[in-house]
């Protein structure tokens, strides 16, 4: 998959930024959906300070649709709180990747602190539960997400199975607690 963070003002430059991600995931073989990740509106140093929340549904829009018109997926990211105060989700149907930690630096794997958000849970797909887990081969903390839904591209059963086998042999958490 893939995450992008934007910083956009306009319709026109969520346009630009999603053909700048079309230009460099050309190529990949992309399962996941390309996750839409726009912030910042309540911090004054942001160039989007003080965006509407019409505004940034109109930009969300627009990066989405170009996304898709290439056969993508679309996923929008943000916290539990944000997005429903930010952004018009009734506007915004894809699935959303949730960020939701605790008030400590531990994981959260227990189903109780599933980030709600009512109305539209049964769009949760993803669930971005901490900051601090650890994969060997790389320094420092890492997200940690759940995936609840499954958004991966359909591909056929043994290749699904092969990828997860990859996965599984390359990959060892180790989970700060």
């Amino acid at each position: 998959g893939v995450y992008f963070y934007s910083s956009s003002l306009t319709e026109e430059e969520a346009e630009e930024e999603a053909e700048f991600v079309l230009e460099h995931i050309k190529g990949y073989d992309i399962t996941l959906p390309v996750c839409f990740d726009y912030e910042g509106f309540a911090d004054k140093k942001n160039r989007n300070y003080g965006m509407t929340k019409e505004k940034i549904t109109a930009n969300c829009v627009a990066f989405r649709n170009i996304i898709i018109a290439h056969g993508y997926m679309h996923m929008l990211y943000g916290s539990r709180s944000y997005l429903p105060k930010k952004f018009d989700l009734k506007k915004l149907t894809d699935y959303l990747w949730v960020a939701r930690y605790p008030s400590k630096k531990k994981v959260l794997d227990d189903e109780k602190y599933f980030p709600t958000i009512k109305g539209y849970n049964d769009r949760i797909a993803v669930w971005q539960c901490a900051d601090c887990a650890r994969i060997d081969g790389i320094s420092g903390n890492v997200d940690l997400d759940y995936m609840y839904i499954d958004v991966r591209r359909k591909e056929s059963e043994d290749k699904q199975e092969e990828n997860i086998m990859n996965i599984k042999s390359q990959i060892k958490a180790q989970i700060l607690l």
